[in-house]
């Protein structure tokens, strides 16, 4: 047996090799590459071995065959070689769903989104509380409700229809949106000052407007206390 060393700069390429397995994800390429590893070895005796060296390190034969790729995709067609895997097309796919999402998401804003626009101007990737170590499943739905704007403040029940009163259960004599609930209602004034001292000690600039403070996760702990001390859901 004769023993063949090939030196390549793509760490990715060679763990995919190194870990493959049946699945309709991998690329078929790479089954390809074993298929000939293999046959050298059965066929002509030879044992193909792979070495990882770092790119763009100044290794002139790695430069000249990084040059040498990059000019020949321009070069040759191998259209009849090789089909492009499915897989490659991935990031292609996730670009142009997201693009189209986030088309959507602004013309959503102009409508029936407006609150939940104000409060999430940039289209996330991920949930608000992804990072969260610890975060009860009431935390997260009440801090939602407040985000989305749907929540069980009689002002909003009124406005569906649901109650025939929009007055603030606690005060009696305001109407019971959400920034009066948390920011005005006379009945909770010592709670309210509480929630002002937790919300500087999160944020030393702290936003005057409800909308401003759910922009940002620091401050939603101390809006939930607030909450829970005082109309316990909304």
């Amino acid at each position: 047996h004769q023993a063949c060393l090939k030196f390549s700069d793509s760490l990715s390429v060679l763990q995919a090799l190194d870990n493959l397995n049946f699945h309709f994800k991998s690329n078929y390429l790479l089954f390809k590459i074993i298929q000939i590893l293999y046959e050298f070895k059965a066929v002509k005796g030879v044992e193909i071995s792979f070495m990882w060296i770092p790119s763009h390190r100044g290794i002139t034969g790695n430069e000249i065959a990084d040059k040498a790729a990059y000019e020949g995709t321009n070069l040759l067609d191998v259209s009849f070689v090789a089909n492009t895997p499915f897989t490659d097309f991935y990031a292609s796919i996730k670009k142009d769903m997201l693009e189209i999402w986030i088309d959507f998401w602004k013309e959503d804003q102009q409508e029936k989104g407006k609150w939940y626009g104000s409060v999430q101007e940039v289209l996330p990737t991920q949930p608000w509380y992804n990072n969260l170590k610890v975060a009860s499943r009431d935390f997260i739905t009440t801090m939602n409700r407040l985000r989305f704007g749907h929540h069980t403040t009689p002002a909003h029940l009124y406005r569906l229809g649901i109650i025939l009163d929009n007055k603030c259960t606690a005060c009696e004599n305001t109407v019971g949106d959400i920034e009066h609930l948390i920011f005005s209602c006379h009945k909770f004034p010592l709670e309210r000052l509480i929630l002002a001292s937790e919300l500087s000690e999160k944020l030393p600039n702290t936003p005057r407007r409800l909308k401003d403070l759910l922009k940002n996760v620091k401050c939603f702990q101390p809006i939930y206390n607030y909450i829970k001390k005082t109309f316990q859901k909304i």
